[in-house]
């Protein structure tokens, strides 16, 4: 077996920092030593000898953000237990300084999708029983988010508590009667469902559960993984206003949208669910549950399951909450889910100071780059042609035709991309690129190119210092250029023989 070896010898210091680092998350968070990555391909530490355009699943952290993570664990870490709750404090209110609007509140939370099991709670001690939750986008947003929308656990392994069969629940009369609805945002052909069709699929579903007495959570979903939105119009949001029985979730974990996106949500009465871990740019995994402020004045009376002691520690949750929460939740901290998101706003909070026309122009002209070198690269082909052109979205999905035509297996290709292909004379020999998983989408496996926030930043930090537009963008054009040189020799050996390339 290869052991994996670190690029320079950890002293016990950056050893017990590292593994910090992976603690307070599930299995997705464990490394393997053979590779010294996770189950996403990424390492703990800082990783620069690759080219990371995989945003939308996964990156490492940046060396930004592991110096904070570092210096936050030596601020953090020394001295009373008692320290945990100031440390969360400030990361929550950071986070609101960036996102909040009068009034609200923010609760952490390991991941994405540990995120919806709480919403659920929070959803079930509202209501008292009966929840019916519609969630858009299901094979778009994350594979345990039905099954976490349901009360069910995800992982064998919980963030804070013992081994738990995955599929199962996390609390019987948690999971009770809960029903999860889902509606999806293609069509069986993979092309865009219209919103028309989904509205009407939205409202039916919600429109009847409310006859039946039932609560109703209702997500919007801000960005998918392939780039899609799912906005319901404002028959759907009309239905939820002022009705007791019904919340509005607005899924931004991509957190690819415009910060005023996520106050307004708040300023309706929506919850939103983000996470520092995909545009981002911070490691794996951290979520964070903003409250609006009717939520927020809540939280003083709030009971939640047995099981969600499991999933939060008490210090997630704003001081107003602890006295009724200390019984459930076991654990005081989560110190790995706390340096997860020092290192994610070391990234997001420069990000949030770039100028919105700076960030509108890099994003524009990163979509029009990699639209163009697809369009003049045979073999490839966009997933959503008219998104790709009329929406400059941060996220591009790709397929790769074989020699019939037919889309080929993403995986195959995005491993190509990773490997250090060395062939003589090219500017790309010897270079890894990692990209985003492959999706299924209808008969197709796109692999996505992503731009990130700390990417983004860079970028305008060169124009900011007053270089032009081209000039900043140059640098980050001539790895598109290198990643889509090799992609067309990689297109080219899977048309040959249609299912392998020669390393």
């Amino acid at each position: 077996m290869r052991h994996f070896k670190p690029e320079l010898p950890l002293c016990g210091r950056d050893m017990l920092l590292e593994r910090t680092l992976l603690s307070g998350g599930d299995m997705r968070l464990a490394v393997d030593p053979s590779t010294g990555r996770n189950m996403y391909r990424v390492p703990p530490r800082p990783e620069n000898r690759e080219i990371w355009l995989s945003s939308s699943t996964a990156s490492p952290i940046t060396k930004r953000g592991f110096d904070a993570a570092a210096q936050a664990f030596e601020r953090w870490t020394q001295g009373s237990d008692s320290r945990v709750a100031d440390w969360s404090a400030s990361v929550r209110k950071r986070l609101l300084r960036l996102f909040g609007v009068p009034g609200a509140e923010v609760v952490l939370c390991p991941s994405g999708t540990d995120a919806e099991m709480l919403v659920l709670a929070l959803a079930l001690d509202r209501f008292g029983s009966g929840v019916t939750n519609i969630v858009l986008a299901p094979g778009e947003t994350g594979r345990g988010v039905p099954l976490a929308a349901a009360g069910y656990h995800t992982s064998s392994r919980t963030p804070l508590g013992a081994p738990y069969p995955a599929g199962k629940p996390s609390d019987p009369a948690f999971c009770a009667d809960v029903e999860v609805e889902t509606v999806d945002i293609r069509e069986s052909d993979g092309c865009p469902r219209s919103h028309s069709s989904m509205d009407a699929r939205v409202y039916k579903i919600a429109s009847q559960a409310l006859r039946r007495g039932r609560g109703v959570i209702l997500h919007c979903l801000d960005v998918s993984k392939t780039g899609l939105s799912a906005v319901p119009s404002s028959t759907i949001t009309t239905l939820a206003v002022g009705n007791e029985r019904c919340l509005v979730v607005l899924d931004a974990c991509q957190l690819r949208c415009p910060a005023q996106r996520i106050r307004d949500a708040l300023a309706a009465n929506q919850i939103v669910i983000v996470t520092g871990s995909k545009f981002a740019g911070g490691p794996p995994f951290s979520g964070a549950v903003f409250l609006p402020r009717e939520l927020a004045s809540r939280l003083a009376a709030i009971r939640l399951p047995d099981g969600m002691g499991d999933y939060s520690a008490l210090t997630d949750w704003p001081p107003a909450a602890h006295a009724t929460l200390r019984p459930s939740l076991g654990r005081r901290g989560n110190p790995g889910l706390l340096l997860r998101w020092e290192a994610a706003l070391a990234e997001l909070e420069p990000f949030c100071a770039v100028p919105r026309t700076i960030s509108d122009i890099v994003a524009a002209k990163f979509a029009f780059a990699v639209t163009e070198h697809v369009l003049t690269t045979r073999g490839l082909s966009l997933l959503d042609h008219r998104v790709a052109v009329e929406t400059c979205p941060t996220i591009v999905p790709i397929v790769t035709s074989t020699c019939s035509g037919r889309p080929s297996a993403g995986a195959l290709v995005q491993a190509g991309l990773a490997g250090r292909t060395r062939r003589a004379g090219h500017a790309w020999q010897g270079r890894a690129f990692r990209l985003g998983q492959p999706v299924a989408i209808g008969r197709y496996e796109p692999i996505r190119v992503c731009l990130s926030a700390p990417q983004l930043t860079e970028i305008a930090h060169r124009v900011q210092t007053g270089e032009t537009i081209d000039r900043a963008f140059a640098p980050f054009d001539a790895l598109l250029s290198d990643l889509f040189a090799k992609w067309a020799w990689l297109a080219k050996q899977v048309r040959d023989d249609g299912s392998a390339f020669r390393q």
